[in-house]
């Protein structure tokens, strides 16, 4: 796809296609609920992760997913929202992720416990669905 995720020297944040020139400026970090850890030094590294669900060249019906925060929460947006939307799992903030994916109209997201939650890109069209299903780890009884 070839986007990048920019920010700027007061924090705000976008995505960039350099090959087009073309920005699209995504809500501000302080929309997020951990940015009050970043407000010294906004060019801190807020956003480890993203990965979108399609071309936003293409379409306007995508979902930018990221990993995000000291303590690695999923957040998503979605080009009519205006603001970050925290992903849940019944009801709590999962946290800790390593790495995600998009894949067939899924996310896949990975834990620092090797959990697997997959989260339905359909399902999260509106702020309240934000609840990933969790695959279990053999390590589960063990570090939780």
């Amino acid at each position: 796809m070839g986007w990048l995720i920019t920010v700027g020297e007061e924090g705000e944040i976008s995505l960039l296609h350099p090959f087009s020139d073309v920005h699209i400026e995504l809500p501000h970090q302080n929309t997020t609920v951990e940015y009050t850890n970043h407000q010294i030094n906004p060019l801190t590294c807020f956003i480890s992760k993203a990965v979108l669900s399609a071309t936003p060249s293409h379409t306007s019906d995508y979902l930018l997913m990221v990993i995000d925060g000291n303590f690695r929460f999923l957040s998503f947006w979605r080009p009519e929202d205006i603001r970050w939307t925290r992903v849940t799992w019944e009801g709590n903030n999962h946290r800790f992720f390593t790495d995600l994916i998009y894949f067939n109209n899924q996310i896949y997201a990975v834990d620092y416990w090797g959990n697997l939650l997959v989260c339905n890109v359909a399902d999260v069209v509106s702020p309240r669905l934000t609840k990933c299903h969790i695959i279990p780890s053999e390590y589960d009884e063990h570090f939780r």
